[in-house]
């Protein structure tokens, strides 16, 4: 099969907004409130002690509320651009301006087999064998683990999943773990690989994602891992995660504030301990479907909801996370393709820098390498409308038009060679062809040319491999992680 290229290379972004400008600056507004009357509880003494000694700062118990003059201060120290680059340390993610940039999530503890749709525990070979498919897929940028392996420790699976994607992909690897043990352990692997801890901070190849819990809450775990990662100058995104009328309200205009409170909170708590330590943030608006009680990764309201929320985050300035091309749907199927677009579609024309979780089924509790495969495909697609439509006197072609003349063919023209490869999107497996051409050629279904695809891809392609130093130290520092939880 023909090699495709990345869409996203040399691509001019247009962006369509979802909040009006009004919009923006009301939920803006509302979140600003929340944080100055209402507060957020910070469950760590650390914590605390940093935001005492913040002037702005205001706490009470575990409750923190803040000054809109200290959230100004600290949107002010948080960058608005950084790089992210793969693990051979080539520039692969610039965050900041609108480019989108879609990978996979890590916490499925199931696993669709790609070959007899089985659903089956997710294992650590299945992280090897994700990532040697999301090395080859040209439109997902990064990794993730893809699940959460079921037959290593659990207290370490995280850890085992990291040393492992590493090898099978050079792309770079975002990381959602537990526990700030298992992100030092993390973290203490890409420094070998890097070069150092000062290496990994110039020049990062991972970076994290964490949550608060709604409503209003971070409880000790997340606030580790900000002081962890802040403290060292590494890049991470917070994400809050609400559910539409359970621990949020049930409009997203509602939502959408609280979410935002959430995520400034944690934004501050951040920029006191290192001014300017990178760190985006977005908003999930999960769907709680009030008839069967079932969070619902497919439903519109999630997928604008938490597109709106990476808009907000650009509206200040600061870049912007979201998830999508997951879906509710059980199997890859209609309705999993059609709940996956119109997230990728929506994230590609905000301009939403970082989206996870690509290849989900079932509200994020199964992968899928089929849907992911799926995605890839999808986002290419999103990728071309983004484009939009370039207007230029070489793209008008009146001159060529005149030449040709009415009747003629516009096939042989030089400007149809010179522009076609970049005017028109090809896709790698959706079919084109004539229904004569396709049943001579077995007249398989997408799924079924999908399937095929990931096995071909197992077979041929092989990413670069880990530096032999480098696999001994991981393993080294894997034996004493498990030891050390022993």
């Amino acid at each position: 099969m023909e090699a495709r290229r990345s869409s996203s290379d040399a691509d001019e972004w247009k962006r369509t907004p979802i909040l009006s400008t009004q919009g923006r600056m009301a939920v803006e507004a509302a979140a600003r409130r929340i944080l100055d009357e209402v507060g957020v509880s910070f469950e760590a003494d650390d914590a605390l002690t940093v935001f005492r000694a913040a002037a702005g700062a205001r706490v009470e118990g575990k409750r923190v509320r803040l000054d809109g003059s200290l959230v100004d201060q600290c949107l002010t120290t948080v960058p608005a651009r950084w790089a992210i680059r793969d693990r051979e340390g080539r520039e692969a993610l610039v965050i900041g301006e609108g480019r989108t940039y879609f990978g996979t999530a890590d916490v499925a503890p199931f696993i669709r087999d790609h070959r007899t749709g089985e659903v089956r525990p997710f294992r650590l070979d299945d992280t090897r064998t994700a990532g040697r498919i999301i090395d080859a897929l040209p439109d997902i940028a990064f990794a993730c683990p893809f699940g959460t392996p079921t037959d290593v420790p659990t207290e370490t699976a995280a850890t085992h999943a990291f040393a492992a994607l590493v090898a099978a992909t050079t792309k770079p690897i975002a990381v959602a773990v537990p526990d700030v043990r298992n992100l030092a352990a993390i973290v203490e692997m890409a420094e070998v690989i890097a070069g150092g801890a000062e290496q990994l901070r110039l020049h990062p190849f991972v970076f994290s994602l964490l949550e608060p819990i709604s409503p209003l809450t971070y409880a000790r775990e997340s606030i580790e891992k900000i002081l962890f990662m802040a403290s060292r100058g590494l890049p991470f995104f917070i994400g809050a995660t609400v559910s539409l009328g359970a621990t949020s309200p049930v409009t997203l205009a509602g939502a959408l504030a609280q979410g935002l409170a959430e995520d400034l909170a944690g934004l501050v708590l951040a920029q006191l301990v290192r001014p300017g330590c990178p760190v985006g943030i977005g908003v999930a608006t999960g769907v709680l479907d009030m008839s069967t009680g079932v969070f619902c990764f497919g439903a519109p309201e999630h997928a604008l909801g938490t597109v709106a929320g990476g808009e907000l985050a650009r509206h200040l300035g600061v870049p912007s996370w979201s998830n999508g091309n997951s879906t509710q749907s059980k199997v890859p199927d209609q309705q999993a393709a059609a709940e996956a677009f119109q997230s990728c579609l929506l994230n590609v024309l905000v301009g939403t820098d970082v989206v996870y979780d690509c290849g989900y089924l079932e509200s994020g509790i199964v992968s899928s390498l089929e849907m992911l495969v799926m995605s890839d495909e999808q986002i290419g697609m999103a990728r071309r409308i983004g484009r939009g439509i370039d207007v230029t006197d070489e793209t008008l072609a009146a001159d060529v038009i005149a030449d040709v003349g009415p009747g003629g063919t516009f096939l042989a023209e030089d400007h149809t060679a010179a522009h076609f490869r970049d005017a028109l999107w090809r896709p790698a497996l959706s079919d084109r062809r004539a229904r004569t051409t396709w049943e001579a050629a077995g007249g398989t279904s997408l799924g079924e040319r999908i399937s095929g695809h990931i096995d071909h891809v197992l077979e041929m392609h092989r990413p670069e491999p880990l530096a032999p130093q480098h696999a001994a130290a991981l393993a080294a520092i894997l034996e004493r992680e498990d030891r050390g939880r022993g």
